[in-house]
């Protein structure tokens, strides 16, 4: 088995959307979840979309994305079914969706431990930045949940991706992991005594890529 295959793209909000679409593009597994139905509609033709239903967006309101989460049961069972080993959590910081539960979501997917107690999977969060120019809100976002990024215990490595830079971040980010996946197939085993996870797992937040 190719370490692809044990890989989960988990697109959350606009952006996120975005980029598990350059990954279906790919063909890797995944789905992408937005409280907007214009955002969703804008994918176009993706597999698994999921409308989290109570509110149409958001407005920039990371309250109001964690309150919808709580009442979308069926998303929730949907993220708890996950049986992929590796699971990419794709959001911008300064949006709603994404940086309201992403949090949540990476909590729920790390619940399952093997004998010795540590998390089953190996959750890693990228985040797109806001731009410099951006608004102070969008700021103060980002930040918040990286604070509570900081908190979870086995989180593996966070990806930031820099929207000041001129590269098509969605494009560039699906690039560079899909060449890096390539590199981690040969430390992967058949009947995964998993990935080598020193490569890519860390303990809390300790290990954070600037793309």
């Amino acid at each position: 088995m190719k370490i692809r295959e044990n890989c989960y793209m988990l697109g959350l909000g606009s952006t996120g959307g975005k980029i598990y679409k350059e990954f279906v593009q790919r063909h890797y597994k995944g789905a992408a979840a937005n409280g907007s139905e214009q955002d969703h509609k804008a994918l176009g033709d993706v597999p698994n979309k999921y409308i989290l239903q109570g509110f149409d967006g958001f407005g920039g309101h990371r309250e109001r994305a964690m309150d919808c989460l709580a009442g979308n049961e069926d998303f929730i069972k949907f993220v708890e079914g996950i049986k992929e080993d590796i699971v990419f959590i794709l959001f911008a910081g300064g949006g709603s969706t994404g940086s309201g539960c992403a949090p949540i979501v990476a909590e729920m997917l790390l619940e399952e431990k093997d004998e010795e107690g540590n998390p089953v999977k190996t959750v890693c969060p990228v985040i797109a930045l806001p731009a410099s120019g951006e608004s102070l809100a969008k700021h103060k976002n980002a930040y918040e949940t990286v604070q509570e990024l900081q908190e979870i215990e086995g989180l593996g490595a966070t990806f930031f991706l820099n929207n000041d830079s001129k590269a098509a971040i969605s494009q560039y980010f699906s690039n560079l992991i899909g060449e890096a996946l390539k590199q981690y197939d040969c430390f992967y085993i058949d009947k995964y005594e998993r990935l080598d996870k020193q490569n890519i797992s860390t303990e809390h937040i300790d290990s954070a890529f600037l793309i």
